[in-house]
């Protein structure tokens, strides 16, 4: 806050000094014609758009510009010189109106002052107030044409006048900045808007361009016809469009067929020399750089290999939760169908049944009922034992086939072992995490804690990561955007199994935007958002990315490495191994029924000789 008001208080005891805030308006010098003309073109810009500041701009010398006598206006006025540069959107607002008095040759530096001043804002109106004899109209002219191209003005209008004559008629030049910039003469200006959306039509404007083959924003695919390969992607479909809608000459940087991967700091170094302007890339938004509005919005997560096949064993040990099931339904249905014999020998007043323990361990109904095989209903006579029953018999039949349902399933499709989940346990995993050696930096600002945790990240550029990912190789864990992973994702579904999985606890940021590069300044900017705006309303970009990974994917169908992926199930047939359990199941219940024989005929031969004993006696 006090650094704020420190620069506010130094930016006004500057502009006081340079003349530049209106503190006395009624000292001002009694209107003239040019004065009374110049505010009438003011009123008449404020009708056509929004107009937040108004900027007069004269060289210090010039004491005889009308500019200076420009008062009562209602809007914030920065009278600024050749020497002071303020950056008009950053300070104030993008919605200026800039006015440039001109009457020497010597002036032109104000152009390159007021490109300073508004930096980011070339579509903003400009009005330039140029006195001038005829044997100097053509150099000033020129003058202005050069400095409009050489620093992007593509708003601007000339009102030209005799040398401070008041006489002389006012002449109106208006700037054409496409495809190359002239000024051309207005003859009927009460007719026509001051200024016009230029940029809605480039005249054939030549644009440089260059895809930095990063999936899905842009990659070659070959043409099974021809055999030639062409560019795909959904920035190359929105830079296509976009040329094609505004009129714009499109022009590779090298053929198609000549292309190859860039990082993208090769390309933001091309943005910045001049040498592209508008880059089929789409990267992170930051504010170093000259950005469209956002393409996309994407997420930054690490994928990490699925679960591999679970063993057959650990099949039969996922079965204990049926089991117990089963086991503790079978007691139950023994204590129920017990209790409610007994309940019915003592109503009807008949002699109870011979109950034991064996009663609960050896219930051949209860056993029918949880195994799923026939009750005979004929035994009882009692109407609750039969309904009972009849309950027996319907849960039988749901718990077996459910049972049946599962154990197949299990057995013809086994599951899979959990994946890493966070990053605690992708860091005990020792798996080598794979990063882009560009986005690593990123990253690392955005989400430090997350990248302590991972001890074993590998930097590679981010063309072999993505040949690694669409290989599915189950060998490494990989960073990866929403997007990628959505390809990725669509081209594994091809197989029996997915190789690679992602999980919440791995995400590293959310709603992340992805914006296009732009050369500083750039004119295609308003156009650029204008169309990115009208694509996202009527679905065209979600079309465009629905395409590109269809194609994409399709493009990758033969690239899986079947060496390191296993995307398929192993076909190997049941051995004695897998069937251990049942060998021990069947070893187990021979030796309890053979112990029952054993225990009934040791019974029978004590019974036996007890009854022989009492004959005897008797």
């Amino acid at each position: 806050m006090l650094a704020f008001s420190s620069f506010g208080f130094s930016l006004l005891l500057l502009l006081l000094l340079a003349g530049g805030l209106n503190t006395f308006p009624e000292l001002a010098t009694p209107e003239t014609a040019e004065i009374n003309f110049i505010k009438n073109i003011i009123e008449r810009v404020q009708r056509e758009r929004s107009v937040d500041t108004l900027l007069l701009m004269a060289r210090r010398q010039d004491s005889h510009c009308p500019l200076q006598h420009i008062n009562s206006l209602a809007i914030p006025t920065l009278r600024l010189d050749e020497r002071i540069t303020i950056n008009i959107k950053q300070r104030f607002n993008s919605e200026a109106l800039a006015l440039v008095c001109m009457a020497e040759l010597r002036d032109a530096v104000l152009l390159s002052t007021l490109a300073q001043n508004l930096n980011r804002m070339r579509a903003a109106p400009i009005i330039v107030w140029l006195h001038s004899m005829d044997s100097d109209l053509h150099e000033f002219l020129s003058i202005i044409i050069e400095r409009a191209e050489r620093y992007s003005l593509m708003n601007l209008l000339v009102l030209r006048t005799g040398l401070y004559a008041l006489e002389d008629p006012i002449i109106v030049y208006r700037l054409q900045p496409f495809p190359n910039a002239t000024l051309k003469p207005i003859s009927n200006l009460n007719e026509v808007p001051l200024f016009l959306p230029v940029w809605r039509d480039f005249r054939q404007k030549v644009a440089i361009t260059v895809p930095s083959l990063y999936p899905p924003s842009s990659y070659l695919l070959l043409d099974k016809r021809t055999g030639s390969q062409y560019l795909d992607g959904f920035m190359v479909r929105l830079v296509r469009e976009f040329a094609r809608k505004y009129n714009v000459e499109l022009r590779l940087q090298r053929p198609e067929n000549e292309s190859r991967w860039i990082d993208s700091r090769s390309i933001e170094q091309m943005v910045l020399n001049g040498e592209v302007d508008f880059p089929m890339h789409g990267r992170i938004h930051t504010f170093s750089m000259e950005s469209t509005a956002y393409v996309d919005i994407v997420e930054l997560f690490v994928v990490v290999p699925c679960g591999q096949q679970m063993r057959l064993a650990d099949v039969y040990k996922s079965m204990r939760t049926y089991f117990f099931v089963m086991l503790g339904a079978y007691f139950l249905f023994a204590l129920l169908e017990t209790t409610l014999k007994l309940a019915s020998d003592h109503i009807w007043r008949r002699s109870a049944s011979c109950l034991g323990y064996s009663t609960f361990f050896i219930n051949l109904h209860s056993f029918a009922g949880v195994l799923g095989h026939p009750i005979g209903l004929r035994r009882y006579r009692s109407l609750s034992l039969r309904q009972f029953l009849m309950i027996m018999s319907i849960f039988s039949l749901v718990f077996g086939c459910y049972f049946n349902a599962n154990l197949s399933a299990l057995l013809t499709k086994p599951p899979c072992y959990q994946h890493v989940q966070n990053f605690e346990e992708l860091a005990a995993s020792g798996l080598p995490v794979i990063f882009d050696r560009i986005i690593a930096n990123v990253t690392e600002v955005q989400v430090k804690n997350q990248l302590l945790k991972i001890p074993n990240i590998v930097l590679m550029p981010n063309y072999q990561r993505n040949d690694m990912m669409f290989a599915l190789n189950s060998s490494n864990a990989y960073q990866a955007f929403s997007k990628l992973w959505d390809i990725v994702n669509s081209q594994q579904k091809n197989f029996k199994r997915h190789v690679l999985c992602a999980s919440p606890g791995l995400s590293l940021f959310h709603g992340y935007p992805i914006v296009g590069l732009l050369r500083e300044n750039s004119i295609y900017i308003n156009a650029v958002n204008e169309f990115i705006y009208k694509a996202h309303e009527v679905g065209l970009y979600h079309q465009w990315q629905l395409a590109s990974m269809r194609s994409l994917v399709a493009s990758k169908k033969q690239l899986v490495d079947p060496k390191s992926s296993y995307t398929e199930f192993t076909h190997a047939p049941l051995n004695n191994q897998d069937l251990l359990w049942a060998w021990k199941l069947l070893a187990i219940l021979y030796a309890a029924a053979g112990f029952v024989f054993i225990g009934e005929l040791v019974m029978a031969r004590w019974q036996g000789r007890a009854a022989a004993k009492a004959f005897s006696r008797a």
